[in-house]
């Protein structure tokens, strides 16, 4: 049974006004692990337990299919920049790739062998990376399912994934403790730049904390700490961060970023915390929307590419579909 709601997005100038609300609601047959969207915000990829994927037309909260063949329980999806392909991560550590129209399983890898973090599709759709408890980021080529060098063996951190525009460039943060040769301090736990161009050039983004997750547009950076804080670097300058502000009321250990990500407009932020604090943030740090969940929390969350709409999953085994078109265009 589904249940659904309508709902619009409000904004003013009063606290109760700046609070985002849903545009779409409904509750699944199954818990919601991962959410993911297409390019256009038109499909919802909700992946949860026991290996259950549905399949979800966003407009009128349909149930399109099921995708099969995965007994999992799943941990990260992404739906590729083309719709084709939708690649899931598990709990113990398979990657598999679904051909969406078929519903089945196509490919599958298994390197990883523990949890994996975070799996994402390059913007050329060419790549697809994954990242696991293993401290490990693996890159694969979505033609022939091949292993991509170079095989980052550094220790990295939550399994934050961000590609650059050209898909030229991957970065990662790096983890501050936990395996072995990882970074001792967290002033040594920067995020990391690794080309996936030969002569190309890496670097690292530092600024003061331990990073869980980073997003990236053209010209900026930004990274997620581990006590709910937000950086932004110029893309040009990593030495130093030029704007870090506080997602939470009250930043400490276990209230950190756990999804992060530039909208289209490249001047506003989405940024959700492990306690359930969030919403839209200007560059500078204002917040221009509220998105709370302190109670159910921040499950699952995914975004389209074309920055038109957010789908979250919580505890409470309830999809919503948020309106992000305010800050949607270029």
């Amino acid at each position: 049974m589904i249940k659904a709601m309508v709902w619009g997005l409000v904004l003013g100038a009063s606290p109760e006004a700046n609070a985002m609300s849903p545009e779409k609601t409904w509750q699944p047959d199954h818990r919601v692990n991962s959410i993911s969207l297409d390019a256009d915000g038109s499909r919802l990829l909700a992946a949860g337990p026991h290996g259950v994927i549905s399949l979800w037309d966003t407009t009128d909260k349909k149930l399109i299919k099921y995708l099969t063949g995965s007994r999992d329980d799943s941990t990260s999806s992404a739906i590729s920049p083309d719709g084709k392909w939708a690649a899931v991560g598990g709990i113990e550590g398979e990657l598999q790739v679904f051909d969406i129209d078929q519903g089945r399983v196509i490919r599958s890898h298994g390197e990883h062998g523990s949890r994996l973090e975070r799996v994402a599709f390059s913007p050329d759709g060419k790549l697809l990376s994954s990242t696991c408890w293993d401290g490990r980021l693996r890159i694969w080529s979505t033609t022939d399912g091949a292993r991509r060098s170079p095989e980052e063996t550094t220790p990295i951190g939550m399994g934050g994934i961000a590609y650059s525009s050209d898909s030229a460039s991957v970065f990662v943060p790096a983890k501050y403790s936990g395996f072995p040769g990882s970074p001792t301090t967290p002033t040594d736990a920067p995020i990391r730049k690794i080309s996936l161009v030969e002569g190309g050039a890496g670097g690292s983004f530092v600024g003061p904390g331990t990073f869980w997750t980073v997003a990236v547009t053209t010209d900026r950076v930004a990274g997620g700490t581990e006590d709910g804080r937000v950086m932004v670097w110029d893309l040009s300058k990593p030495s130093s961060p030029t704007k870090r502000w506080p997602v939470v009321r009250k930043p400490g250990i276990g209230v950190g970023i756990v999804s992060l990500g530039w909208l289209r407009d490249g001047k506003h932020l989405l940024a959700m915390s492990m306690n359930g604090e969030g919403g839209v943030f200007g560059v500078d740090g204002t917040k221009v929307a509220s998105l709370d969940r302190p109670t159910d929390g921040f499950v699952a969350v995914g975004w389209s590419a074309d920055g038109s709409r957010l789908g979250v999953g919580g505890w409470n085994q309830t999809i919503e579909v948020f309106d992000l078109s305010p800050w949607s265009k270029p």
